[in-house]
């Protein structure tokens, strides 16, 4: 299927192009046939030129077959402007860039002297000449694929890592140099000059292919045989690039030299935490470039003044190794050599609380045992007088039980009841009376004094846990309509976002008119009105910002704050947008066509589309939209916070601990709440460049199994200079309000256990008093129970007999019945 593409192809340009096929002059047409000898049989060849006649190509042969293309022939206009950023091509050799097609792939560009027919090449311009050069590997990259395949292949599923490009030039010398970083098709660059008398070899670094160096041909033609050795066209690299999406945990930003970065690793994490007031993962960095022999390390990371470093130094260099902290398998980085490290999660951090009443504060002023004690001293003395009023005076049990009730529940609020004088003279009751009513003055009024204490004191506060509750839900659930239409709708809203984040960037820079000309230029169409991009940013949103409901999110760190230029340099915006994506995308595969529920296992997923929309991030590219505080001093996000509004500071599990420790230091009036569970938790890790050579990889293997960099990952970071000026800041811009003192709660201690003792000491002497001096009591409550006893057992007896004379004469009936019957 391929060859046929391929061949249609052919056909169409050589029937469009029919006038640009040339006469060769150059008489020696076996080149090609010798130079595919020498390359990797594994390969996928595509051999593409201007003016080559039929029979350079009649016999040629390939294992994976080739594909042949001709060109149109160079013109003049190719060096008036830019090469195209895509040639759509439906008759592409590939839709994209695949890794199981083929494990390597040679593209072979040959130009002769022949195809400038109009300027000989030493006459041209070194732009005009690179000009030319871009065409034409721009055109190869239109005629490889028919989508123009993007950065993100180079780290992905691609074939892109092992693609080299073969220059072949006949009879002429100026080597067609270009910077080619932007064109992602090949990694590899190669020259060949073909001369009547002389072949000469060059190579390049990487794609910036205008500096070029001199290769033994024994040594390329060694390395063209096999795709695994590509890479050793190239030179180590001379710079570390590394880039973290965790702006805080670096801290550092611009070049650092060889020799300072070996003075810092000779130092030690200790003495550059300590001392250096550096974090514990610049430690690695430096070792890095130390041990890796590079000359420069570039870190981008915080921008903090007293590193940043703009330029970098004079001494040559190749290219740049790029390493990646914090990134994730999720994000695409598949083949690159890849270490995880830790565990992301993201948490809330907010002070923000809802006082609520509830009647459970008439029972905090006494603790469990307390009630216990008190429950048990009012049943005694209920039971007791109600004994006394029943044995001694001769009441009902009904008249005894409702006195002793009515008389213990009136003490207990200070309002005795009158009792009959009988009672009153019993010496029994005297003693009962005269312990219970001392307790119960004593409890009842401290008791008052601590419910209201408890009632007028602040009620207690209570937040949110979720970040579900960070927003108000756009789609009540089972609404399964709307959550359909919303995330088919949710890159219509993004784009949105983006588009108007783009102009107000742009506005800032220039005005409409500029950037008209610029459009223009480019052979793009201006967009006419661009007055009204937030009015389609809520278009497309499911609602509007409810300040009664929704949170303001602060997704940065207090320090770093954010990047007031790039919007989805953020960590936290970009992870949920991906990860948003990524759920709208299974849902509506799982609702292909129709579906009539979302499953329970989406639920979380989905309460996340509500954190991105609608918008109520604050940040400069969003411009000032109504309901959205701003942002424009570096001390505004820890002052939002410490007012306790609907605001939510939003980091990763290990920043948001440290935050809170340090709010509890040095703001001990207020109380914060943080999320129960986080989300987003994915793997995170280091990535390492597996497109040129790798250095680094190797090196941070050794420290990851010596446990140096899971040291130096969970490693608390101190407090910089720049945070405590922005503390001093805030407190000079809020009043400390002093924590209302909480009320104690009340133990059986001290003189109130003493005073239950004595009590218990009382109700003992009672109950011996009665025992001794009331034994007939209790004889003739004993006799009374034997009694009824007896009686019930005779009655029992009774009944027995009489169901068994029961059963005996029915059973006597219905024989006699039968007989008759018979008879």
């Amino acid at each position: 299927m391929l060859i046929l593409r391929g061949l249609g192809l052919l056909i169409f340009l050589i029937f469009t192009f029919p006038s640009l096929v040339a006469p060769l002059k150059f008489s020696n047409i076996s080149f090609i046939h010798t130079l595919l000898k020498h390359l990797d049989p594994d390969c996928k060849i595509i051999i593409v030129h201007h003016s080559l006649k039929s029979e350079h190509f009649s016999s040629i042969y390939h294992k994976n077959g080739i594909y042949i293309y001709n060109f149109p022939q160079l013109n003049s206009s190719w060096t008036l402007h830019r090469a195209p950023y895509n040639l759509p091509n439906s008759q592409g050799i590939l839709a994209t860039p695949v890794s199981a097609l083929f494990p390597c792939f040679i593209g072979i560009l040959i130009t002769q002297s022949s195809d400038f027919n109009w300027k000989s090449t030493n006459e041209f311009s070194p732009d005009e000449f690179e000009l030319l050069s871009k065409h034409q590997v721009q055109i190869i990259q239109g005629l490889q694929y028919s989508k123009y395949p993007a950065m993100s292949y180079v780290n992905q599923k691609s074939i892109l890592m092992n693609s080299l490009l073969l220059r072949v030039q006949l009879n002429f010398t100026r080597i067609m140099v270009a910077n080619l970083e932007n064109v992602v098709i090949f990694k590899f660059y190669v020259f060949l000059i073909i001369r009547p008398t002389i072949d000469t070899w060059y190579r390049t670094q990487w794609a910036d292919s205008r500096s070029v160096s001199l290769v033994q041909p024994a040594k390329a033609i060694h390395v063209l045989n096999n795709h695994s050795r590509f890479p050793s066209f190239l030179d180590p690299p001379t710079d570390l690039s590394l880039i973290s999406w965790n702006k805080m945990s670096l801290n550092l930003l611009g070049f650092y030299n060889q020799k300072e970065s070996c003075r810092a690793d000779e130092m030690g994490p200790f003495r550059l935490i300590r001392e250096g007031k550096y974090r514990p993962r610049a430690t690695l960095f430096f070792t890095l470039v130390c041990l890796g022999n590079f000359t420069y390390g570039k870190a981008e990371a915080d921008s903090g003044v007293d590193r940043f470093r703009r330029r970098r130094g004079k001494e040559s260099k190749t290219y740049s190794e790029f390493v990646n902290a914090d990134s994730s398998r999720e994000e695409g980085f598949t083949l690159s050599p890849y270490y995880t490290t830790n565990t992301l999660g993201y948490s809330f951090v907010t002070c923000y609380s809802k006082q609520t009443f509830s009647f459970g504060v008439l029972l905090k002023p006494f603790e469990v045992e307390v009630w216990i004690v008190l429950l048990t001293c009012a049943v005694t003395m209920l039971v007791s007088v109600a004994l006394i009023s029943g044995k001694k005076l001769y009441w009902s049990w009904f008249e005894a039980i409702s006195l002793a009730q009515l008389f213990v529940i009136s003490t207990l609020l200070e309002r005795p009841t009158q009792v009959p004088h009988k009672l009153e003279m019993k010496a029994e009751f005297r003693v009962l009376i005269s312990c219970f009513t001392l307790v119960s003055i004593i409890l009842s009024n401290l008791y008052l004094g601590l419910s209201i204490t408890s009632i007028s004191a602040p009620l207690e506060s209570k937040s949110i846990t979720q970040f579900a509750h960070l927003a108000k839900p756009g789609c009540s659930w089972g609404n399964v309509t709307c959550y359909l239409q919303r995330l088919g709708g949710l890159d219509h809203y993004i784009q949105s976002i983006n588009y108007h984040v783009k102009v107000f960037r742009e506005r800032l820079i220039q005005d409409d008119a500029f950037w008209k000309e610029v459009y223009e230029s480019f052979g793009e169409v201006f967009p006419s009105d661009r007055n009204k991009t937030w009015e389609t940013v809520l278009r497309n949103s499911i609602r509007r910002v409810d300040i009664d409901s929704d949170f303001i999110l602060l997704p940065y760190s207090i320090e770093q704050i954010f990047s007031t230029h790039v919007l989805d340099v953020q960590d936290f915006y970009a992870r949920l947008r991906f990860h948003n994506n990524k759920t709208a995308t299974n849902v509506l595969k799982k609702c292909k066509p129709t579906c009539k529920r979302i499953d329970q296992t989406d639920v979380a997923n989905l309460q996340l589309l509500d954190l991105l929309d609608p918008w109520h991030i604050p940040h400069p590219m969003v411009g000032k939209p109504s309901n959205i505080i701003q942002l424009e001093n570096e001390w505004d996000i820890e002052h939002l916070l410490v007012q306790c509004g609907k605001t939510a500071l939003i980091l990763r599990e290990d920043e948001t601990e440290w935050e809170i420790r340090y709010f509890d230091k040095n703001y001990p009036w207020l109380k914060l709440f943080r999320a129960e569970s986080p989300i987003l938790k994915t793997g995170i890790g280091w990535s390492f460049a597996s497109d040129k050579i790798s250095i680094t990889w190797k090196i941070f293997g050794r420290l990851l199994v010596a446990g140096i960099v899971q040291l130096l990952e969970t490693w608390p970071h101190m407090v910089t200079p720049k945070r405590e000026n922005i503390t001093k800041k805030v407190h000079s811009l809020v009043s400390r309000n002093a924590l209302p003192d909480k009320v104690k709660s009340i133990t059986i201690n001290g003189s109130l256990q003493s005073i239950f003792w004595i009590y218990l000491a009382l109700v003992i002497g009672v109950s011996l008093e009665f025992i001794v001096f009331e034994q007939n009591v209790i004889k003739r409550m004993w006799t009374n129970f034997n009694t009824i006893r007896k009686s019930w057992k005779i009655k029992w007896y009774f009944f027995r007999v009489y169901v068994c004379l029961r059963v005996y004469w029915t059973f006597e009936y219905i024989c006699k019945k039968k007989t008759i019957k018979i008879s």
